[in-house]
């Protein structure tokens, strides 16, 4: 689709604003006129259960990211996610928004929800009292303290996704 043609971006904010769309775009003459005569100007779309914009566009949802990744880089790749560098799901702006695999975009996932110890990369392991730091499924030791086990998953992690890294 030619993004353009629907809307305007923020890149301050990265927030789609509606522009006043061509006749073509709709059916009838009086869904063109009540569209641009009502949303012309105002804000896009909605923040879904998931966290991520979005916006429906004849009938079809699309994720605000992507559309705005479009917008200022292109089609994207299907084999390509967008990735948000801070982790926060709605922040679209461009300077936020970077393309990455499926593999890398996992990689800038938060700590799990079910994370007890309170650091990603780090569990407690029952049996001697420690605290283990463990990633990609790799065991890395057992420290004293859960902080010094997150410095050991930092470390590996620093080494194995490069920019890609979120340890917390």
């Amino acid at each position: 689709m030619n993004w353009h043609e629907y809307f305007h971006i923020d890149d301050a904010t990265g927030v789609l604003y509606w522009k006043e769309r061509p006749r073509f775009h709709f059916k009838t003459d009086r869904a063109f006129h009540t569209f641009n005569g009502k949303y012309v100007g105002h804000k896009t779309g909605h923040i879904g259960k998931n966290g991520y914009a979005r916006i429906n566009i004849d009938g079809h949802t699309h994720r605000a990211h992507r559309i705005i990744w479009e917008m200022r880089n292109g089609p994207l790749p299907k084999s390509m996610d967008v990735d948000h560098i801070n982790g926060i799901r709605h922040d679209n702006r461009p300077s936020n928004l970077r393309s990455a695999t499926r593999s890398q975009n996992m990689r800038n996932r938060g700590a799990n929800k079910n994370n007890t110890v309170g650091f990603k990369g780090v569990s407690f392991h029952k049996q001697s009292c420690k605290f283990m730091a463990s990633i990609d499924g790799i065991y890395l030791g057992l420290f004293e303290t859960p902080s010094s086990a997150h410095d050991a998953y930092v470390a590996e992690a620093t080494v194995r996704h490069g920019q890609y890294i979120r340890t917390t």
